[in-house]
C-alpha cells in the first residue's frame, strides 16, 4: 500500500531539517519583496534575505511565481533552513500549510490511530502498536476538503490537498454507473475525512461519498423528483440508487395499473426519475413512488368523464352481483347485475363474460370511496327511446304515401 502513503511524514522532515537551528521550524511573516521565474523573495525582518523557492510555494507543475503573489503581499512561512554563510533563509508557504491542513484533517477526522513501531535486535522482527481514537464528530457539519486527483492508483484515488495526499477508495468515490475512476484524474473534487493514520508514514483516508450522503440527507424532503438507476428487485417493490443512497419504489407504487410482479414495470439497469414519498432521515430510509400524479385514473376520470358519460371498457371479472370492468388503466368500474340488461339476469356469465368490451354509462362517482357505477341497461333504454322516436305511426305512414302518389 505504498502508494497510498504521504509523500512525506511533514513533522520527521521538518525535525530533520531543524534540529541543527533553534530558528529553523519557526513560522514568520514575510513581506514580497522580489519575484523572478523560480523564487520570491521576502523581508521577513533580518539580516538575512529570505526566499521561497517555486516548489515551496505551490504543487501545481504550471503555476508562475508572478501569478501566485505580488511585490508588498504579506506571507505566512516556516523557516527551513538558515545559511549564514550565503546570507539567506529558505522557506516554505507550502510546507506550513500542509501543516495547518493535517492539523484540521486530524481533528476533523472521526477515527484517529496512532502507529509505534517497536523493534528488537532482529530487524525481520519489527511490529507495530496502534491506539485508535474514535472522535465524536458525526453530529457536527462536517469539514470539507478540496483537492485535485492527481493519481489513480489500484483501489482509488489520491487527491492533493494542499501538498497532502488523501486516499480515497474506490468504493467511497460516487463514481456514476459503469464509470471509470480514470475520468476523475485532473479533477477537483469535495470530501471528508473518515481516518487519520499518524505515525511513520501517515495515511489519511478520505471519503466523497460520505459527503455527497450528508448533503443529500440534509436536502431531501417529500415531493422532491430525482433521477436514479433500479439497483435489484424483490417480489415487494424495487430499490433505486439516487447517487449517495438507495431508495425504494413499492410494487403499489410502479404503476396505476395492476401488476403481478415489478419486473413487468422495470428491469434492472433502467434509468428512472423517481419522486420521494416519504423520508425517515432517522431510519435512513426513502419511500419513491415511480407512477406519475398526472397519470393518476381518478384525476382523468373527474376531468374527462362526467357522470352519463357512455364510453367502451372491457369486462375484467364477473362475481355474482355484477361484472367489474375496465375504466382506465388502473381504474375498475362496477355494472351491478340489475344493470346488466333490460330483461332479468340470473348470472352476469349469462349476458357477459371476461374479455367482452360493452358499452355502458357512467351512472355514479364516489371519489371518497374509489367507487364508480355503471350501466349498461341505461344505454339499451336510451337506445331503445331513440329508434321508437323515429318510428311514425302506421296511419300517418299511409297518408304520406298516398299523398306522395297523387
Amino acid at each position: 500500500m505504498s502508494e497510498i502513503q504521504n509523500n512525506e511524514n511533514f513533522e520527521e522532515l521538518l525535525e530533520e531539517s531543524f534540529k541543527n537551528s533553534n530558528t529553523n521550524g519557526k513560522v514568520v511573516k514575510g513581506t514580497v519583496v522580489g519575484i523572478t521565474p523560480t523564487e520570491v523573495y521576502v523581508d521577513v525582518g533580518r539580516k538575512q534575505s529570505g526566499i521561497v523557492e517555486l516548489k515551496e510555494l505551490t504543487d501545481d507543475p504550471n503555476a508562475k511565481t508572478e501569478d501566485l503573489v505580488k511585490v508588498g503581499d504579506e506571507l505566512e512561512l516556516i523557516i527551513l533552513k538558515t545559511n549564514d554563510q550565503e546570507g539567506y533563509i529558505y522557506l516554505s508557504k507550502k510546507i506550513l500549510e500542509s501543516r495547518k491542513t493535517m492539523d484540521k484533517m486530524i481533528a476533523a477526522s472521526p477515527k484517529v490511530t496512532t502507529r509505534r513501531r517497536r523493534r528488537d535486535d532482529d530487524e525481520d522482527t519489527a511490529e507495530t502498536e496502534s491506539e485508535t481514537i474514535e472522535q465524536a464528530t458525526e453530529e457536527k457539519e462536517p469539514v470539507v476538503f478540496e483537492g485535485v486527483v492527481t493519481q489513480v492508483i489500484k483501489g482509488g484515488i489520491l487527491v492533493t490537498c494542499d501538498s497532502v495526499n488523501v486516499f480515497i477508495p474506490a468504493s467511497q468515490c460516487m463514481l456514476k454507473p459503469k464509470q471509470q475512476l480514470d475520468t476523475l484524474l485532473r479533477q477537483t473534487v469535495k470530501f471528508v475525512i473518515i481516518e487519520v493514520i499518524k505515525g511513520g508514514r501517515g495515511r489519511v483516508i478520505g471519503s466523497i461519498k460520505k459527503l455527497a450522503e450528508k448533503e443529500f440527507w440534509n436536502d431531501i424532503e417529500p415531493g422532491k423528483t430525482y433521477t436514479g438507476v433500479v439497483k435489484s428487485m424483490t417480489s415487494y417493490g424495487v430499490f433505486v440508487n439516487l447517487g449517495p443512497v438507495d431508495g425504494m419504489i413499492h410494487k403499489s407504487e410502479l404503476s396505476w395499473d395492476k401488476i403481478k410482479e415489478p419486473k413487468d414495470v422495470l428491469s434492472i439497469g433502467d434509468v428512472v426519475e423517481v419522486r420521494v414519498k416519504d423520508v425517515k432521515k432517522d431510519k435512513k430510509n426513502i419511500s419513491l413512488a415511480y407512477k406519475k400524479a398526472e397519470d393518476n385514473p381518478w384525476e382523468i376520470l373527474k376531468n374527462n368523464y362526467p357522470i352519463g358519460s357512455v364510453i367502451e371498457a372491457k369486462v375484467v371479472g364477473t362475481p355474482s352481483f355484477g361484472a367489474f370492468v375496465n375504466i382506465l388503466p388502473g381504474l375498475d368500474g362496477l355494472i351491478h347485475i340489475s344493470q346488466l340488461s333490460l330483461d332479468r339476469v340470473e348470472k352476469p356469465t349469462d349476458v357477459v363474460k371476461v374479455g367482452d368490451v360493452v358499452t355502458a354509462a357512467i351512472t355514479n362517482i364516489d371519489f371518497e370511496n374509489k367507487h364508480v357505477s355503471l350501466s349498461i341497461k341505461e344505454v339499451l333504454k336510451a337506445q331503445a327511446e331513440a329508434a321508437a322516436a323515429t318510428e311514425q305511426p302506421v296511419e300517418e305512414a299511409a297518408e304520406e304515401e298516398t299523398a306522395d302518389a297523387e
